[in-house]
């Protein structure tokens, strides 16, 4: 069998070993081109944490992230260095993402699947650099497109385990977990007795915190006045608020910002008109995001919007002709659009090497 048939065959395989060598080529960009080490700030702390049973009680992040660090530091026997496992840990939620993506667009119809999961590994701004950057995105990220797999299978006792694991993961899964878990639980009756059960873990969280601190909201307390509290507006700050900063930077945010905002309505719209509720459940997520978030803290819909990907080719692929796009956005070509994503993804790398974390 000639080398391209094996690839053909095997397309899974082809994708995590093309998704693989980006993330390394990646990760030597960051550290050799540009000198930036991935042990600081949040990451730094993650792996601080790891070590304290008192995980449960930080206030800032959700907790399951430190103790994903700490369990792959004991299944290798605490041999590696801290980057090594923080990338180790990182990289792996990076190619299960790549590969759900891949499954559940095949499940979906979707033509190009292997091509759109190569969108998510590029996608702009974040596909790369928030999973080279080892932060908790690219396990929450995997575990949320494994709920919306499962949703889509309609496996409700899977879907429940992995939003177990996913709301203690990052507190930007729960803006995701709150509609796909309504339209679960309103639209699935045989799915209402074990849906429930995918809040015990974060119940238990919740509870210890409140009684280790004597305060029942300690959980979001610190988030209502950083991440969710009036800023520069008192509604849409996440959306606006980036815009009367005035930096370039910001402006640019502001700009991506709303780009992204836009397309989440223009997907709720096609979605609730064709009863695709994945694609629902995606798009109020990102608006609550944008509606809810203060600009501090908005750019996690950046970080987590590259899932809107998965609506956006379902609508197209299976009603195009309803939306009607204008025929040069529908048949642009795959390479511009990776080459985009690639390139986004470097000058973010710069900026984070030589502005964001100087």
């Amino acid at each position: 069998m000639s080398s391209d048939r094996y690839w053909d065959t095997k397309p899974e395989l082809k994708l995590a070993v093309v998704a693989a060598t980006l993330y390394l080529a990646y990760f030597f960009y960051l550290r050799s081109a540009l000198g930036f080490d991935v042990m600081r700030s949040d990451v730094l702390h993650y792996w601080k944490l790891s070590f304290s049973w008192d995980t449960i009680y930080i206030k800032y992040w959700a907790p399951g992230y430190p103790f994903v660090v700490a369990l792959v530091r004991e299944v290798t026997l605490n041999a590696l260095p801290a980057v090594a496992v923080m990338t180790l840990t990182a990289g792996t939620g990076y190619l299960v993402s790549v590969l759900t993506v891949y499954k559940l667009a095949k499940e979906l119809g979707v033509p190009q699947a292997f091509e759109l999961a190569l969108l998510f590994a590029v996608f702009p701004f974040s596909g790369l650099a928030y999973s080279v950057y080892p932060v908790s995105d690219n396990v929450a990220t995997a575990l949320l497109l494994l709920c919306l797999l499962n949703f889509n299978r309609k496996k409700w006792w899977a879907f429940s385990l992995f939003m177990a694991f996913m709301v203690v993961m990052h507190k930007a899964t729960w803006f995701f977990a709150a509609p796909l878990t309504m339209i679960v639980f309103f639209k699935y009756k045989e799915a209402r007795t074990v849906i429930p059960l995918a809040a015990v873990p974060l119940l238990f969280v919740l509870i210890a915190g409140a009684t280790h601190y004597n305060d029942l909201i300690w959980f979001i307390r610190r988030d209502a006045t950083y991440n969710y509290g009036w800023t520069i507006l008192p509604v849409f700050d996440g959306l606006f608020g980036n815009f009367f900063v005035g930096s370039t930077t910001s402006i640019l945010k502001g700009m991506i910002v709303l780009i992204l905002l836009a397309a989440a309505i223009g997907i709720l719209v096609y979605s609730y008109r064709f009863r695709f509720w994945l694609g629902v459940s995606i798009a109020i997520a990102m608006l609550l995001l944008g509606v809810w978030v203060n600009h501090h803290a908005i750019w996690s819909l950046v970080r987590f919007g590259k899932v809107s990907l998965l609506p956006i080719a379902y609508l197209l692929s299976h009603h195009s002709d309803s939306i009607k796009l204008p025929e040069r956005l529908a048949t642009l070509p795959f390479n511009v659009l990776f080459l985009a994503g690639l390139l986004s993804n470097l000058l973010f790398g710069y900026y984070m090497a030589a502005f964001y974390y100087k």
